[in-house]
């Protein structure tokens, strides 16, 4: 791309070779590669165009971490460029849809039902084909010691 310092430059062989580049900032990208036989053959020239896209990004906890038997933890998300976001858990099908809207941001909290075994609740966001999923363990004690919550 114009303006932007070449990442190789010398000789490579044929079908080898590779450059990776870490471009943070939302845009598209496009590169040129020039290639010619050395010493004088002609120049071939190639573009790639990349698309570095904004994707779906949260925060997502439980506090507490661990309750008392048939108590409840507050889940808290801080979500940025999602579309829809649901919230599942391990120890029963309930799925909860906290936002379906525009692409955007958004932040809230809200109880859990009052846990009697080890949860894992987790947060799925998406936009688009984009997802990512976040997960918050919340321990039970007033139980037999043989639990474990795994990650």
């Amino acid at each position: 791309a114009p303006g932007l310092p070449p990442y190789w430059h010398g000789p490579k062989a044929v079908g080898t070779g590779s450059q990776t580049s870490s471009k943070s900032s939302v845009g598209v990208y496009t590169y040129r590669l020039q290639c010619r036989e050395l010493p004088f053959g002609p120049w071939v020239n190639d573009n790639v165009t990349v698309t570095v896209k904004a994707l779906p990004d949260c925060t997502f906890n439980a506090n507490p971490s661990r309750v008392p038997k048939n108590n409840t933890s507050t889940l808290s998300w801080v979500c940025q460029n999602v579309q829809i976001c649901n919230i599942t858990n391990s120890f029963n099908p309930l799925n909860w849809e906290i936002y379906n809207g525009p692409v955007g941001n958004i932040s809230d909290s809200t109880s859990t039902f009052p846990l009697i075994t080890p949860t894992i609740f987790t947060l799925t966001c998406s936009k688009g084909s984009d997802v990512g999923s976040w997960r918050a363990p919340v321990g039970v004690f007033g139980e037999p010691n043989w639990w474990e919550i795994r990650p």
